[in-house]
């Protein structure tokens, strides 16, 4: 279903350097017809199934969150337990028990979302307390970033995983994941709930990345048809060596659906002291993170990418890890500008994940090469405050190192935003982006609203994505507030409407001032 609507007595900020503002826009068919006037507008009437007044509102192009774990997300939604409400360690383990009391012995107790950095304690559970408030079950519990995992002795001899204090970080944590992972139909089932969120955080686009286990879910999506997609999704399969790369694209390509290429990962998470840095960080004596693959290994992951004419992102948090991905970025570059000159699809492109603690060099060599960096504002939100855990991980002197947006868009890099899902809610990055605790590193509310629409969109190779513009898809949102006039209080503006191909899939009705029989 594709919507033929009119919405006038708007205010409009399009994203479209050529025609930045208007009060009305058009869609026919899911596609914006006319941007302008209300004047403009009425003229193409004609068109429209209904004429809506906005009363003023303000509208912005539908955001697309260009790093999320949606599939995934939706499979967690199956029989694991949310621990993000946790506030300190006893509320945890009190939770681990009443849910361990209501499990059976034979079958696992799973959760996820936990962050201890944000409890008074501000440390992990151990083992034997693990043990205890488990009750006899296995249990496994995954950290909020995703890369660390608590377990208890009982989970440890069903994995066949010994640790020294219940923790699984980075291969041990995925091979837990993977053995535990919820099938394709739990996954399916799940996304579109995570979908519904998403509509109702104004997100009409995503960059889903998902392992070869969960992309079944997509193919599953695709055989079903365009119209039941509820998101325009462009899809990165997760890899942990070259081998793993497909020869040819596993999904077929439609407006709203798309292979994006390939995601690898070559550190962990300041979070889970994994992300691979120069120096120690300054709570954990002696510790550096890890590289996740050899030097030899990521290039030739990003060549054989490249060679089969996929993007490829790679995941570079620490800054020995951004040292290493822009290495091997470069050393792949020339096989990328060959495919280009041959003709190739012209929506490859290099991207790096995070780049969190990043140098002036970084960023040079990132523009140099003509990478994408795909950042996260809303951590600065949840940890990048002073004495936050980015702080008491690394110490004073990083803490101003991270997350350098206002150096980065100084630099003229590419730059868009995704929220890793921690949390999800573009207007909330838009804040942290615009406000960020260090001066120095904030963007304009134009270039973090770009970042967010225009820029993701690009990203994540679609056309005619994140701009308010004839011919391009008609999706936008409605917000309660502009954040244009009063930056300082962004994350408290509501996503009233939204609006997909043209069509309200989130929020009420706007007024209807007149409707074509």
């Amino acid at each position: 279903m594709s919507g033929n609507i009119a919405i006038i007595n708007a205010s409009i900020h399009t994203m479209d350097p050529g025609n930045p503002h208007a009060t009305a826009v058009v869609a026919k068919g899911g596609r914006i017809l006319f941007v302008g006037s209300d004047e403009g507008a009425l003229g193409f009437a004609a068109y429209a199934t209904s004429i809506l007044d906005a009363n003023g509102k303000t509208i912005l192009p539908g955001f697309t969150d260009a790093h999320t774990h949606l599939m995934q997300t939706g499979g967690r939604l199956a029989g694991r337990h949310d621990f993000a409400g946790c506030s300190n360690l006893a509320e945890f383990l009190n939770k681990v028990k009443t849910l361990a009391g209501k499990t059976d012995a034979k079958e696992w107790l799973m959760g996820y979302g936990f962050d201890e950095s944000a409890w008074p304690e501000a440390r992990l559970p151990k083992r034997e307390e693990l043990d205890e408030a488990g009750c006899g079950v296995a249990l496994i519990i995954e950290r909020v970033c995703g890369h660390l995992s608590v377990v208890n002795s009982n989970a440890e001899e069903r994995l066949g995983i010994r640790t020294d204090d219940g923790r699984l970080s980075e291969s041990q944590h995925l091979k837990a994941r993977r053995a535990l992972r919820p099938d394709n139909g739990e996954a399916f089932r799940g996304f579109f709930k995570v979908a519904a969120d998403a509509h109702r955080l104004g997100i009409t686009s995503v960059c889903d990345f998902v392992g070869r286990d969960t992309l079944g879910a997509y193919e599953n999506l695709s055989v079903c048809g365009e119209s039941i997609i509820p998101l325009r999704s462009s899809v990165f399969l997760f890899v942990t060596s070259p081998c793993e790369i497909p020869d040819t694209p596993p999904l077929s390509e439609s407006a709203r659906l798309r292979f994006g290429g390939i995601k690898a990962m070559q550190d962990g998470s300041i979070g889970a002291r994994s992300a691979a840095v120069c120096e120690c960080y300054v709570d954990t004596p002696g510790k550096t993170g890890e590289l996740l693959h050899s030097q030899r290994e990521l290039e030739n992951i990003v060549a054989k990418s490249f060679q089969r004419g996929y993007s490829v992102s790679i995941h570079a948090i620490g800054d020995r890890a951004i040292d290493s991905v822009l290495c091997a970025l470069k050393c792949g570059m020339p096989l990328l500008e060959r495919r280009q000159d041959c003709g190739g699809n012209g929506k490859t492109v290099a991207r790096i994940e995070h780049f969190e603690l990043a140098s002036n060099r970084h960023m040079d060599e990132a523009k140099e090469i003509g990478a994408t960096l795909c950042m996260q504002p809303n951590f600065v939100g949840e940890w990048g405050a002073s004495g936050g855990m980015y702080e008491r991980a690394l110490g004073r002197s990083r803490l101003q190192l991270m997350n350098r947006f206002g150096s980065v868009a100084r630099k003229g890099c590419r730059l868009c935003f995704g929220s890793d899902g921690m949390p999800m809610g573009p207007l909330y990055g838009i804040h942290w982006a615009v406000n960020h605790p260090n001066e120095k590193e904030r963007l304009t509310v134009d270039e973090a609203v770009a970042a967010y629409t225009r820029d993701a969109g690009a990203a994540c190779g679609f056309a005619g994505c994140g701009v308010i513009k004839e011919g391009f898809f008609a999706d936008f949102i409605v917000l309660s507030a502009d954040p244009y006039l009063k930056p300082a209080k962004i994350k408290g503006i509501q996503v009233e409407a939204t609006f997909l191909d043209g069509v309200r899939v989130f929020g009420e009705p706007l007024a209807g001032i007149a409707k074509k029989p």
